[in-house]
């Protein structure tokens, strides 16, 4: 019999002996082994291997959930499988917790060196995670003031992020997760890219790739077009500096954190002569060019709140707006910020909404 007809005579049913007595070599009683949630893989020899992975578990732990309630008692092969150790976490202590896929994956991420869950079996979770998060989207009437392309591709939005924590900042600058996977990583970079440009219609440059969960966090930002309607280009990246210092010999330039790039070299070559709405940070950047709050006046009085600043439309819309540059302008130009109420998109996605962006020019003496 080939494997395959193997496979499904056991995908049907097993009948398996088992010992009657520890002692005994003789196969004397017949049972039914349940093998729900198993998987099938072809070794060398013709030999069928059946393996449970933390994905399968975890479903057969729903389903039993969802045939019995509460009164469900799981029971595991091994105590050191990974849905096993996550089910005692949820047990422990004064205030259980109801266990939940989406809370499994991220108790995977946390104890990745502790646990025996390769890449593979995790990106099986966030595929299954990343359909509920969909699912609960859809169900959701209370969110018809999102834009409907985020519903639709919020899925792969949610494996985006997923696959971008695997890349963050560590105590030397970016770091590495067990479960990076760079051709995977760089993958989800140019299908958010192309997402975002398909739905702004404008050029999206990535000043910066590493530690990408910014870009994700950011997304609330293009809910309403005229965010960004009135330039050329965006550019997303995580930056350190200050953009008063122009000179970009000098350390203390504005500079994308992780590769060290000038700020205002890669716009020069890449958005001469272009409105580039900006999403890159600057860290104390008006103490570091030795200026003063004073100083951040235009000529018309209105304070340059976009200046010298992180951007973190996420907690703050209005003192750490998004930045406005022009390629060959080394100084930014403008801010953009919500004026009106901010809206959590659910799903752990940690972005705000912004329904009513107001675009804020400097009066700077220049012609832009």
């Amino acid at each position: 019999m080939t494997p395959g007809k193997i496979g499904t005579t056991l995908g049907k049913e097993i009948t398996a002996w088992i010992h009657t007595s520890s002692k005994s070599l003789l196969a004397t009683k017949p049972v039914k082994v349940n093998i729900e949630g198993l998987k099938y893989a072809n070794i060398p020899r013709d030999t069928i291997c059946i393996n449970k992975t933390p994905l399968s578990e975890a479903i057969s732990f729903f389903k039993g959930v969802a045939r019995e309630g509460k009164a469900f008692k799981p029971t595991f092969e091994s105590p050191n499988s990974a849905f096993a150790q996550y089910y005692a976490s949820t047990q422990s202590g004064f205030l259980k917790r109801t266990p939940t896929l989406d809370n499994f994956s991220q108790y995977i991420y946390r104890n990745a060196d502790k646990i025996n869950v390769s890449a593979d079996d995790y990106y099986a979770i966030i595929k299954e995670c990343a359909k509920e998060a969909k699912a609960k989207v859809l169900s959701d009437k209370s969110l018809n003031h999102i834009r409907k392309e985020f519903i639709d591709k919020y899925d792969k939005i949610y494996e985006w992020q997923q696959i971008f924590k695997t890349n963050f900042k560590g105590p030397q600058g970016s770091a590495f997760h067990k479960f990076y996977d760079e051709r995977l990583y760089n993958r989800a970079v140019n299908e958010y890219k192309t997402f975002l440009e398909q739905i702004t219609g404008k050029e999206v440059l990535i000043g910066c790739p590493s530690r990408m969960t910014w870009g994700i966090e950011s997304l609330g930002i293009f809910n309403n077009p005229k965010a960004y309607q009135d330039f050329d280009c965006i550019l997303i990246g995580h930056g350190k500096g200050s953009s008063l210092i122009t000179d970009i010999v000098s350390p203390n330039t504005w500079r994308f954190s992780d590769n060290n790039k000038s700020v205002w070299e890669f716009i020069e070559e890449h958005a001469k002569d272009k409105k580039i709405m900006t999403l890159v940070c600057e860290t104390n950047g008006v103490k570091l060019a030795n200026k003063t709050a004073t100083e951040m006046i235009d000529n018309s009085g209105v304070y340059m709140s976009g200046i010298g600043k992180e951007v973190l439309p996420e907690l703050d819309a209005h003192s750490n707006p998004v930045k406005i540059c022009k390629g060959g302008i080394r100084h930014i130009i403008g801010h953009i910020e919500n004026s009106g109420k901010q809206v959590d998109i659910p799903a752990n996605l940690c972005t705000k909404i912004f329904d009513y962006p107001e675009v804020v020019y400097y009066d700077l003496g220049l012609i832009l």
